[in-house]
């Protein structure tokens, strides 16, 4: 039987081993594209490579366990087998005497062996440039979270800063408008009565009224007025209608006293005051009693009364004229809390 012995030798040295060598120099060329070989595919770092190769790439990329080469020489081996000839003993052929196998016969079955290594050479490349591929995105995607955190951290701090710089604007607003208030409540009434006690001439306020909607500071800004006044300071607290006519008329007397002895004069603050002036809540023949007090209690008890009301719209008109309530102040704001 007369062979093609390069062509068996070829075959004998390629099969000398069950496990295919990925580092075979001579087998390098195979790792290039064929040359005017047109395909779907794609680019990576080592070359360019068919749908086939990237599919059995990232299937076997990540096998554990037998070889994978193997499996997938055998598979692509017998792709191949199906599409062309393979030499098959029974097939032999008697020629002049001689038995054969032809030439042909033997190209067919080393080109089939040689086209399986090297799509297995070339797989393994891919599963390299996929795997580097995979740590690199894995690196990018730890950076971008990263990223991301210190993003969160920046926004984070950002608002934090931007809440304390808006605290401090509110605060700086806020304690404006109490400025105003105070620089009011001085003017109405504490510097007058440090002038009059100067010797001069002054007209001192019968009432002063807090008008505050929120119900809240105004409180606040009565007693800040009592402790910076030269003055006594008298705080009733909220009772029922008679009490409050009762006590304040008490603390009138005892001022008028006081004044007359001293000069010293008193600031009187009636919580719920503004009840007392209101017809839905007090009697007719009393508000009237507390409109005559209201008009002279400056000059006749050396007193003013500041008191606070949420809506003035609700009290008798006539008991909070000027006559009367010299000082009606708005209050616009409420505490900070």
């Amino acid at each position: 039987m007369q062979i093609n012995r390069v062509t068996l030798a070829k075959s004998k040295k390629y099969f000398k081993s069950d496990r295919i060598s990925l580092n075979d120099n001579s087998n390098k060329n195979c790792l290039n594209s064929p040359k005017n070989l047109s395909f779907k595919g794609k680019q990576y770092p080592s070359g360019y490579y068919t749908d086939e190769e990237i599919s059995d790439a990232k299937r076997y990329m990540n096998s554990t366990g037998t070889p994978w080469e193997k499996g997938l020489y055998d598979a692509k081996y017998q792709e191949l087998k199906a599409r062309g000839w393979v030499p098959d003993i029974r097939r032999a052929r008697v020629i002049g005497g001689i038995c054969t196998i032809g030439l042909t016969e033997i190209g067919f079955y080393v080109n089939n062996t040689m086209d399986a290594k090297t799509h297995v050479e070339r797989v393994a490349c891919l599963i390299s440039d996929l795997k580097k591929e995979e740590r690199t995105r894995s690196v990018q995607q730890a950076q971008l979270r990263e990223l991301e955190k210190e993003r969160e951290r920046l926004a984070a701090r950002h608002a934090a800063a931007r809440a304390i710089q808006q605290e401090a604007e509110a605060k700086i607003a806020h304690e404006t408008e109490v400025h105003k208030i105070h620089t009011k409540l001085l003017a109405e009434f504490s510097d007058r009565v440090d002038i009059e006690r100067k010797g001069s001439n002054v007209e001192i306020p019968n009432c002063i009224m807090l008008i505050d909607p929120h119900d809240d500071l105004s409180k606040e800004l009565i007693d800040w007025t009592g402790r910076n006044s030269d003055c006594n300071f008298v705080k009733l607290a909220d009772a029922d209608n008679d009490t409050l006519h009762r006590g304040l008329w008490d603390t009138l007397v005892k001022a008028g006293e006081t004044f007359e002895a001293t000069k010293r004069r008193t600031l009187i603050h009636v919580e719920g005051f503004d009840r007392l002036i209101t017809a839905a809540t007090n009697a007719p023949e009393s508000i009237a009693a507390l409109k005559d007090v209201m008009c002279s209690c400056a000059q006749d008890y050396g007193s003013t009364i500041i008191f606070r009301t949420k809506d003035p719209s609700k009290l008798v008109v006539e008991a909070i004229q000027p006559h009367r309530v010299a000082a009606q102040i708005m209050v616009g704001i409420k505490s900070l809390g």
